[in-house]
């Protein structure tokens, strides 16, 4: 039993992939496979020009290890907070990325075997009490899960420097030609 187990474990550890799963698995960066298993995240550490260390995230190909492609930046402490929601159907994923201010989501759709960067639509305006000299401090585009295979549901919130806040629920709709629409679910005003 034990010689099986070490056999296979050998075979397994042989191939790029099983490395990188490796790689990711020890620092918990290979935990955003998509539903059909297909893709997955990786993600590096890299120094920008001022010797700031920055989480680098990329789209991958599970079965390869292929990099598809840069989804994008974030520092720390915030790297360890990123999430990655897929679709149900593995074609869309909503990159959110965290940092001081807020929330920040993106979306990426498969299309010609690649990821291409959806065009977001504009958020509508939070019902805020405030003074017109207040300044938004906070603002968070927070996506919380799909609906459906087309249709992402977030949070979007804002304050300012007064102590206001809004926040309401939206849904992003993704028509067939991926252009993206919004529509309110719900809001409150604090």
């Amino acid at each position: 039993m034990k010689r099986t187990l070490r056999i296979m474990l050998a075979i397994a550890t042989a191939s790029p992939l099983a490395a990188l799963a490796q790689e990711d698995v020890s620092q918990n960066r290979h935990r955003f496979v998509s539903p059909d298993g297909r893709f997955g995240i990786h993600q590096s550490k890299e120094e920008d020009v001022d010797g700031i260390v920055m989480t680098r995230v990329d789209l991958v190909e599970v079965k390869s290890g292929t990099k598809l492609c840069e989804l994008g930046t974030v520092g720390n402490p915030w790297a360890a907070d990123i999430r990655i929601l897929w679709s149900p159907d593995s074609r869309r994923l909503a990159f959110v990325s965290p940092s001081r201010r807020g929330d920040w989501t993106d979306v990426w759709v498969l299309k010609d075997k690649k990821f291409e960067q959806v065009n977001l639509p504009e958020m509508p305006s939070l019902d805020m009490k405030r003074d017109h000299y207040a300044k938004t401090v906070l603002a968070s585009y927070s996506a919380l899960r799909w609906t459906k295979p087309d249709v992402l549901l977030l949070k979007y919130s804002a304050e300012d420097d007064e102590g206001n806040s809004a926040q309401m629920q939206l849904a992003w709709h993704f028509d067939a030609n991926n252009r993206a629409s919004v529509s309110q679910v719900g809001g409150k005003r604090r």
